[in-house]
């Protein structure tokens, strides 16, 4: 049987227009995320997928930072009764790069 995933907190330190974003989520309620035009929606729903399944092709960093410049983010949370921390780092890739973008620094755990 899987377990639910719960997300308490995310941090962006720095990604884009969301750079500086912290924020806890109460449990047990549906989160929504809204606001104007180019105000972070896209970049925070991009950096929880980059930090929960792998950063994707590099093009797609260019968009959040600029070139070699560092993107971080970190979220915290459970997953059934394990506790979740997961922290990334890359580099935005330089002009005309292709293929996966590569962390810079990863970790995870799961339990206390």
């Amino acid at each position: 049987m899987s377990e639910l995933l719960r997300v308490e907190s995310a941090k962006i330190k720095r990604w884009g227009p969301l750079s500086g974003f912290e924020s806890p989520f109460a449990d047990n309620n549906f989160v929504l995320l809204f606001g104007a035009n180019e105000s972070g929606k896209t970049s925070f729903a991009t950096a929880l997928a980059w930090l929960l399944a792998g950063p994707g092709p590099q093009q797609l960093l260019r968009r959040f930072g600029e070139e070699d410049e560092e993107l971080e983010a970190s979220l915290t949370g459970r997953c059934g009764a394990e506790r979740l921390s997961i922290s990334a780092a890359a580099r935005v890739p330089k002009a005309g790069a292709s293929g996966q973008a590569g962390h810079k620094r990863f970790s995870a755990a799961v339990g206390d």
